[in-house]
């Protein structure tokens, strides 16, 4: 049934509406992708590796104390013919596999700390930057040294879209 398009309208509007009620309770929502590198193996090992990766980095100890709850959704694209003849990829491969995330998390960093409130608008974009890069590096070691990507959204609920428009990213519907 999560293959039957007929169906999986309603089992989307169904998570949709759960995950909204969890939105709407965070107090710091914040978008996160997490990407790798496309591969030119197996998509399903490709895949439990993102996986196992991301297990390992929500279970370290700076992720504990920053994150506080929230939802994930995993989404699979697929290269088109083009691209993977660029890349000289099989007809089976061109699989990319991201995680994104609406987290309940004021700042989502390890070791460099957050810009302070009386920072100007240059020093926040910096520090924003190396915190970006710090925990982009962090996602290439939990994935054993593969390159990773991350991208970092605040959701403000002023915005148009809000918090709807978070859970339908992280829900791609």
């Amino acid at each position: 049934w999560k293959c039957c398009p007929v169906c999986q309208r309603a089992v989307t509007a169904a998570s949709a509406a759960r995950f909204k009620k969890i939105a709407a309770s965070c107090q710091w929502p914040l978008l996160v992708t997490f990407n790798a590198k496309h591969r030119k193996d197996d998509g399903v090992a490709a895949f439990r590796e993102m996986r196992a990766a991301l297990v390992r980095l929500r279970a370290q100890v700076w992720w504990k104390r920053r994150v506080k709850g929230g939802v994930a959704c995993w989404e699979v694209s697929r290269l088109s013919t083009k691209e993977r003849r660029s890349r000289k990829l099989g007809r089976d491969q061109g699989w990319h596999f991201h995680c994104h995330m609406l987290l309940d998390c004021r700042w989502l960093y390890a070791t460099t700390l957050p810009p302070p409130p009386h920072a100007s608008k240059e020093e926040r974009k910096e520090r924003c930057r190396r915190i970006n890069e710090e925990i982009a590096a962090l996602w290439s070691m939990a994935m054993g040294g593969r390159k990773g990507s991350i991208d970092v959204r605040r959701v403000w609920r002023s915005e148009t879209g809000g918090i709807e428009g978070a859970v339908h990213e992280v829900l791609k519907y």
